[in-house]
């Protein structure tokens, strides 16, 4: 297979998975699918940002006890600022971006305990200029969390 049919089929792959959890989105929430947005931010530049901010809660693996750190975060942001989020596949990360106010409506959808959006614990939340954000990381040590 050519490299570059692969990486169409890689592609397309890629676009069918963000259908399907725009889709999601809007079912769940009753959010229109134009304002859900595509960012292309780097996770490993969230991470950059994030690591002198994040705290280790050693041995401790359960995420719901930073249920109101989440809804602090959110309270703290005007309803018409833009948050991005992550989203895992089994082969992708992507980063959406809502309009504040979608989120803070749908608090329950977004803290995603069922893993129906996410296929991981991670949680990652920023206003897109990175001056805010909220993240909950798991690790084989336990939690690591930052908000800022």
């Amino acid at each position: 297979m050519s490299i570059n049919l692969r990486d169409k089929l890689k592609e397309a792959k890629k676009n069918s998975e963000l259908k399907v959890i725009k889709n999601l989105i809007t079912l769940k929430t009753h959010i229109q699918v134009d304002d859900i947005t595509c960012n292309n931010i780097n996770y490993q530049e969230i991470i950059d940002i994030s690591y002198d901010k994040m705290k280790l809660k050693k041995n401790h693996f359960d995420t719901t006890s930073e249920r109101k750190n989440f809804e602090s975060f959110f309270s703290e942001n005007p309803d018409q600022e833009q948050i991005s989020f992550m989203v895992k596949t089994k082969s992708s990360v992507f980063f959406l971006s809502l309009p504040c106010i979608s989120i803070k409506n749908n608090l329950d959808f977004f803290w995603d305990k069922d893993n129906t959006l996410s296929q991981s614990d991670d949680k990652i939340f920023v206003k897109n200029d990175f001056s805010k954000g909220f993240v909950i990381l798991k690790s084989e040590y336990g939690i690591e969390t930052g908000s800022w």
